[in-house]
């Protein structure tokens, strides 16, 4: 909890892309790893809540707004966040400025997948997007982000059974 406060309240002081990436990146690290697991959906919230304030300041366009809505996007867990993230990657109330690019859009898709806001409709139609080998990475990542026991279970057997994966 010092840790979160003492990055939330420092990081936007922080002029340097490269830093703030990395401290918000140690951020997560620490809310999913270290902090208490009764404490973590606070830690998110507080996490989201910062990073939207911030985005909502960001320069339109800027790799502070991109690292911001990234960070947004994985701290989101409900579903009024989740709704605004499919906002974006559908094109609209997305922040001016956003590139929504397409690493970007398997990003947004893969976290409304794991929040059961998404499911193999929308992984087929994104892959269809980006059929490369990248898309076809992100679009196993995204099948084993369904929060089920069976997409767990095919994530598991694929990586261990499937040779065509890379």
């Amino acid at each position: 909890g010092d840790y979160l406060r003492l990055v939330l309240h420092g990081l936007s002081a922080e002029s340097e892309i490269g830093v703030t990436q990395q401290v918000l990146g140690q951020l997560r690290v620490a809310i999913e790893q270290y902090a208490a697991p009764g404490h973590r959906l606070a830690y998110r919230d507080a996490l989201a809540a910062a990073a939207d304030s911030l985005l909502g300041r960001a320069a339109p366009g800027s790799d502070l707004q991109l690292v911001l809505a990234r960070t947004y996007a994985a701290a989101a867990r409900t579903p009024e966040q989740a709704a605004r993230l499919a906002g974006w990657l559908a094109g609209t109330d997305a922040p001016a400025g956003l590139a929504i690019d397409t690493e970007l859009r398997w990003n947004l898709l893969v976290r409304l997948v794991a929040l059961g806001a998404a499911g193999e409709d929308a992984i087929a139609a994104e892959l269809t997007r980006d059929d490369s080998a990248t898309g076809r990475r992100h679009a196993t990542t995204a099948r084993a982000a369904v929060p089920t026991a069976e997409a767990k279970q095919a994530a598991f057997v694929a990586a261990t059974t499937d040779e065509s994966l890379t």
